[in-house]
């Protein structure tokens, strides 16, 4: 500004008593944007904007500031002299909740009958075995009550039969601003919402759900099996006392690609005669372990019927 002051040949001072707020300074600012060839911004101009923040920006689950500057990069490469910083926040914001809204809906009217009854009856029975308290409840620690419990949402969950590229087509971002957003309402605030939209955030969120309530079943399991390792090696409680195959079919199969527990189909014979393998623990010592890989849901029988003993 000095440099431009001395070119001009006025003092610094000058330059502060300039009204850049006034109709002088929207004039001169008017002058030098078509000098530069800047043109207002046309109906067609708008309509080419609104469709692309729609099909470009939305998608990315950006937030509305950082939307925005990618808006003005856009009227800035096509010479266009945008509206005013409001009219185009407003803008933005509206493209954005259009899409959050249809993102939503869509994902409720690809949910079954069913799966839409469950949904519903969870929210209205917040505080039920799979209520919406409930679902978002976390593990707990090693207990019999907390593992029939995990073991009830998962089982939920696969009642619901949720489509199986609902994140995918969600998108990252947007799955991580719906899981934040119903972890933080209650109940009775969802419920406030629409039918489609509550479903379709509901959904959603346990679509991610799955996920950690299996590592934290997984877990849960784990550390019973310690637990049951650790009672069978006390003094005085000899190890032949736990019948062998109620302790091996707390041993999880892990499979290298992810903490998945292995479903088969014939269980009844893996427990008459589970599948061996040999671990070294890391210490020199080759440990043979038993590894059994059973159906999940039917664990807690097995653990209740151990326990009881």
């Amino acid at each position: 500004m000095s440099y431009l002051a001395e070119q001009l040949g006025f003092d610094d001072d000058t330059l502060s008593e300039y009204d850049f707020c006034g109709r002088t300074s929207r004039r001169h600012c008017a002058e030098i944007l078509q000098y530069l060839g800047f043109r207002r911004l046309k109906h067609a101009d708008r309509e080419a904007l609104t469709l692309w923040i729609a099909a470009e920006l939305c998608p990315t689950g950006r937030s509305a500031g950082a939307m925005l500057d990618e808006v003005f990069l856009w009227c800035r490469d096509r010479r266009i002299y945008g509206p005013s910083l409001r009219e185009l926040e407003r803008l933005v914001r509206s493209q954005r909740q259009c899409y959050f809204d249809g993102l939503v809906a869509e994902t409720s009217a690809r949910l079954s009958k069913h799966a839409v009854v469950l949904l519903e009856a969870s929210i209205a029975e917040a505080d039920g075995q799979t209520g919406f308290n409930t679902m978002r409840g976390d593990a707990g620690q090693a207990s019999l009550d907390n593992i029939l419990c995990m073991t009830e949402k998962l089982a939920f969950m696969q009642r619901l039969d949720l489509p199986q590229d609902i994140l995918a087509t969600t998108g990252k971002v947007w799955v991580e601003h719906i899981v934040r957003r119903v972890a933080g309402e209650k109940a009775w605030e969802m419920r406030r919402h629409a039918p489609a939209k509550q479903i379709g955030l509901y959904a959603i969120y346990l679509s991610s759900r799955q996920a950690q309530l299996t590592d934290a079943l997984v877990d849960l399991l784990i550390e019973t099996i310690h637990k049951i390792g650790s009672r069978s090696k006390r003094p005085g409680r000899p190890h032949h006392l736990i019948d062998p195959p109620v302790e091996s079919a707390f041993r999880l199969a892990l499979l290298d690609n992810g903490r998945e527990l292995v479903l088969p189909d014939d269980r009844e014979d893996n427990i008459a005669d589970p599948p061996r393998r040999f671990v070294d623990r890391g210490d020199g010592d080759v440990d043979q372990q038993l590894f059994l890989a059973v159906n999940a849901f039917d664990i807690p029988r097995d653990l209740a019927d151990h326990l009881a003993v």
